[in-house]
């Protein structure tokens, strides 16, 4: 799977966990959109674990969650 858009579906931190072990193992992913979704700071902790195996991640969509400053340098 190349691409993955999961756009306003009300993922938040339980979920995002199981999207991060799903893909856990998938190194074609190029595109991820987590578009208007719960995801807050403790989700992009697990965003920031999903991406260090993902290299050839060259978009993520992350607009409209309540990811804040704290996540955002997770994610960073």
């Amino acid at each position: 799977m190349k691409k993955l858009s999961l756009n306003s579906c009300q993922l938040d931190h339980v979920l995002m966990e199981e999207l991060r072990v799903s893909l856990h193992d998938n190194e074609s992913l190029v595109s991820l959109n987590l578009y208007s979704n719960e995801i807050n700071s403790e989700g992009a902790q697990l965003i920031a674990k999903l991406l260090h195996n993902k290299s050839n991640l060259k978009t993520l969509g992350l607009s409209n969650n309540f990811i804040g400053h704290g996540g955002a340098l997770e994610i960073a």
